[in-house]
């Protein structure tokens, strides 16, 4: 297990893109053998992601970190294989503020979006590059605008040719929606 507390990541104007206080990972070793990432868990604390974009012809403050991420040549494809147990998020806060529009108190705005409280239990079974197959357990949330998700939650496996949703409910304060199966 790694544990790392007071994470501080900066974009390229000094602001703080990302801050974690606590991040502990449990890799799996075997697994990294046969060419397949395999992490028994991930715990993320009192975290907050702020994004932004000055103005409409600027990249968002974070598009420097995709861009490392995203290889030189897009026709590289290697076989990602990808499994993480348990994806654990509490007391978490996220921003994405087009800096340039226009705000509008108390009225959702996808263009300055402030999300708090994010507390989440995920499940990556699997993602390679031709399959999905992901559990949202728990997901809860509010909105600077008033939006409360008291709970999301569904599996969904997916292939190139199809997606299958199951045990699909949402939960507002006022409001439940509750789905068996959806492909």
């Amino acid at each position: 297990r790694i544990i790392v507390d007071d994470i501080k990541i900066e974009d390229q104007e000094g602001e703080d893109l990302l801050t974690i206080a606590r991040l502990a990972v449990k890799l799996e070793i075997l697994p990294l053998l046969q060419g397949q990432i395999s992490i028994s868990n991930i715990q993320i604390f009192s975290f907050k992601l702020n994004t932004y974009q000055k103005n409409e012809n600027q990249p968002i403050n974070c598009q420097f970190i995709l861009d490392k991420l995203t290889p030189d040549n897009k026709k590289e494809k290697g076989n990602l294989n990808l499994r993480i147990n348990a994806i654990l998020m509490r007391r978490g806060e996220m921003c994405f503020d087009k800096k340039y529009i226009t705000e509008t108190p108390e009225r959702f705005n996808p263009a300055h979006i402030h999300i708090s409280n994010i507390s989440t239990n995920i499940a990556l079974k699997a993602f390679q590059k031709d399959s999905l197959n992901l559990a949202v357990k728990r997901l809860s949330l509010k909105d600077k605008s008033g939006l409360t998700l008291d709970n999301l939650r569904f599996k969904i496996t997916a292939n190139q040719n199809t997606a299958h949703l199951t045990d699909f409910e949402l939960k507002l304060p006022n409001s439940n929606i509750q789905l068996d199966s959806l492909a």
